[in-house]
């Protein structure tokens, strides 16, 4: 199964993966011109929100969300990239 099977709406993205880093896989993502439009929010915890700028720059993040979080935030960024979804 890929991501190409199932193309997502929105895409939550934990910075600190276990084979690649989640700018990594961002960057992946956004060379790909069916993805390239999809909200990619980023998981970090509060040492990768002080980077968060210059990765975002190179990365092509929408957003960050630091952790950790409750449900009210996550519905929260959910429903700023996909209104009424």
């Amino acid at each position: 199964m890929s991501i190409a099977d199932y193309p997502p709406h929105l895409i939550l993205l934990s910075i600190q993966l276990p084979r690649l880093d989640g700018y990594h896989f961002c960057r992946i993502v956004r060379k790909n011109l069916q993805f390239a439009r999809i909200p990619v929010i980023m998981l970090g915890s509060k040492e990768d929100s002080t980077s968060y700028g210059l990765h975002n720059h190179f990365a092509g993040s929408t957003d960050f969300l630091m952790k950790p979080f409750d449900s009210h935030q996550i519905v929260q960024v959910v429903n700023k990239y996909l209104p009424g979804f």
